[in-house]
């Protein structure tokens, strides 16, 4: 297939909705542990708590993952850095763009050995058990400044900062109560969902109308 300018920039878009998305993530799980740290009433351990934080290390470290994904059929950062080769005159040479890959390669090393040891696949014998929350930002610091490096040469701008701002006042939600009676209200329990399944299994019950996952973008 033949590369262009054109389908550089398209490629483009998508990885910065990527970029700024990984960044949107970042910003709002700090936000959240500032308040969480601020405040001694809440801050201590707590299951909530605890799922913040495997909730962010998870999505950050695979969205980070994604970026350096090299095959074919991928958007990602590396590989628009692969189809800019196609134009090199144009844009860049060859070494240039190939050094850009490697500061790639080096800069989310150990983010994509810890995914897919340890988040995307679980490794008999995971090379690297460990990582450090400075280690997952300078990660994302390092990729924006090589997508920035990327827009300059195709479109000729630059962004100033991978973190959109966000448009509603969304921090107004820890201003009200979240237990009303302080009672938590009732939900599906996964145990009532394993029970629907043996029950349809025995052809005793319709199955429940099903709801999409929403992915949606809220900022």
């Amino acid at each position: 297939m033949t590369v262009t300018i054109e389908g550089l920039k398209k490629t483009l878009d998508q990885v910065v909705q990527e970029l700024t998305f990984a960044a949107h993530i970042d910003d709002v799980y700090w936000q959240v542990n500032a308040i969480i740290q601020a405040n001694p009433e809440i801050n201590r351990p707590n299951v909530f708590l605890d799922w913040l934080v495997f909730t962010y290390v998870d999505s950050i470290i695979v969205r980070l993952r994604r970026l350096a994904g090299r095959g074919k059929n991928t958007v990602s950062l590396w590989r628009l850095l692969e189809n800019m080769k196609a134009v090199k005159p144009q844009l860049a040479t060859m070494a240039e763009i190939k050094a850009k890959q490697q500061e790639l390669t080096h800069a989310l090393n150990r983010i994509e050995i810890y995914a897919n040891s340890l988040i995307t696949h679980l490794a008999k014998t995971p090379i690297i058990t460990e990582l450090t929350y400075e280690e997952v930002r300078k990660a994302l610091v390092s990729v924006f400044r090589i997508f920035n490096w990327c827009a300059q040469l195709i479109t000729n701008s630059t962004w100033m900062t991978p973190v959109l701002a966000i448009q509603e006042n969304w921090l107004a939600i820890f201003k009200a109560p979240w237990l009303r009676d302080f009672a938590p209200p009732p939900y599906v329990h996964l145990d009532s969902l394993v029970k629907e399944n043996k029950e349809k299994s025995r052809g005793e019950a319709p199955p429940p109308e099903e709801a999409l996952i929403d992915r949606r973008r809220t900022s």
